[in-house]
């Protein structure tokens, strides 16, 4: 029987270069998914995201209470910078990616550690959607907005995502759709 490991420098030494990088990659291209998807705030939004983004990626690199693996993860991203830029392409692929990630992890890896890596991920999601939030929901949000939210509501609903799993964040429709897409994909459920 193949016991996963806990030790997170045995499982990094068994990695292949492409899997490795697919881990590396995702703390960031989590958060360029959820950045990318809601465009209503412009440029600027897209680009205050992406700073908010470093930072949150360096602020939970420092949180020990991240899981050893999680934490590990968000070190090879943080020091792979200079490869952010190559990472923001096919950002669309992003969930199949986690869910490949997912798959060879589970072969490899604790279903504790594995867990921790999936909260560290939407955490982050939800950390950048809320950076800057374009469709706030507030007083100013229009009728045709608000139609648009309740609509997305209802499919989430319908999909087994109550608000309730959400309800916390105050994010606009097509990035609380992004999250919802994203959550799938890990197995995870807030």
């Amino acid at each position: 029987m193949n016991y996963p490991a806990e030790n997170t420098t045995d499982v990094f030494s068994t990695l292949s270069p492409d899997d490795l990088a697919l881990l590396s990659s995702l703390p960031y291209r989590v958060g360029l998914f959820v950045s990318f998807s809601d465009l209503g705030g412009g440029w600027s939004a897209q680009e205050q995201e992406q700073e908010m983004l470093g930072s949150i990626l360096r602020e939970f690199s420092e949180d020990f209470c991240k899981g050893e693996f999680a934490q590990k993860v968000l070190f090879e991203t943080i020091s792979q910078k200079s490869r952010w830029p190559e990472w923001s392409q096919n950002i669309d692929k992003v969930p199949s990616d986690a869910i490949r990630a997912i798959n060879f992890l589970e072969h490899n890896l604790s279903e504790k550690n594995i867990y921790d890596f999936k909260v560290v991920l939407f955490d982050i999601s939800v950390a950048v959607a809320m950076a800057f939030r374009e469709g706030d929901g507030g007083p100013q949000q229009s009728p045709i907005a608000s139609l648009f939210g309740n609509i997305v509501e209802s499919f989430s609903k319908k999909m087994g995502f109550s608000k309730n799993n959400l309800s916390h964040v105050n994010v606009s429709s097509s990035e609380r759709a992004a999250l919802l897409k994203l959550s799938n994909a890990l197995g995870y459920k807030p």
